[in-house]
């Protein structure tokens, strides 16, 4: 669930509360923290150049994209194993995410392990002809945001390009 009180995308641009010297973290209870300053909890930090910085988890890649309307989050399971697949509407094809994605995952019974299973997607499993493994939180949300699918095997994540045919990029709704 998301009840931020700031957008992760205003942080630096907005009158009241993008200061050059404050950070703004982004979590279930919003802060401004001065540079320097120093967090004890798993929330990520997006910096001032507009990157991310935190593990790769699904509470950081839903808490990125709180709040976006056309943010998809699947929970898949296979076997004993929790997968989260993740797409924006609109930037992807459904259809070629649930065929070439989602249907080789859960018929995937050979992976005994979430490693394996991961390893089998990003190299034999899937169908799509582009498959690349995520090392960072910023590279998952620039993934997503530029037409791949991700799916994040416990810390690892692996995108999958699933580009829609029609053409649209992410910007403020028109009234």
């Amino acid at each position: 669930m998301c009840n931020r009180k700031i957008h992760p995308l205003d942080c630096w641009d907005h009158p009241l509360v993008g200061f050059p010297d404050r950070a703004c973290i982004i979590s279930p209870s919003a802060a401004i923290l001065s540079r320097g300053d120093t967090l004890d909890t798993p929330d990520f930090l997006r910096l001032p150049d507009g990157t991310y910085r935190g593990a790769v988890s699904d509470e950081n890649i839903s808490a990125i994209f709180c709040g976006a309307g056309d943010f998809n989050r699947r929970e898949l399971r296979v076997g004993s194993h929790t997968l989260y697949l993740y797409a924006i509407d609109g930037l992807t094809s459904g259809g070629d995410i649930s065929e070439y994605v989602v249907k080789p995952l859960l018929q995937d019974t050979a992976a005994q392990s979430m490693d394996l299973l991961c390893d089998r997607a990003l190299h034999s499993t899937v169908y799509n002809s582009v498959a690349e493994a995520c090392e960072d939180l910023n590279t998952v949300a620039l993934k997503l945001v530029n037409g791949f699918s991700v799916v994040l095997f416990g810390n690892r994540a692996v995108a999958f390009e699933d580009k829609t045919g029609e053409k649209r990029s992410p910007s403020a709704p028109e009234v």
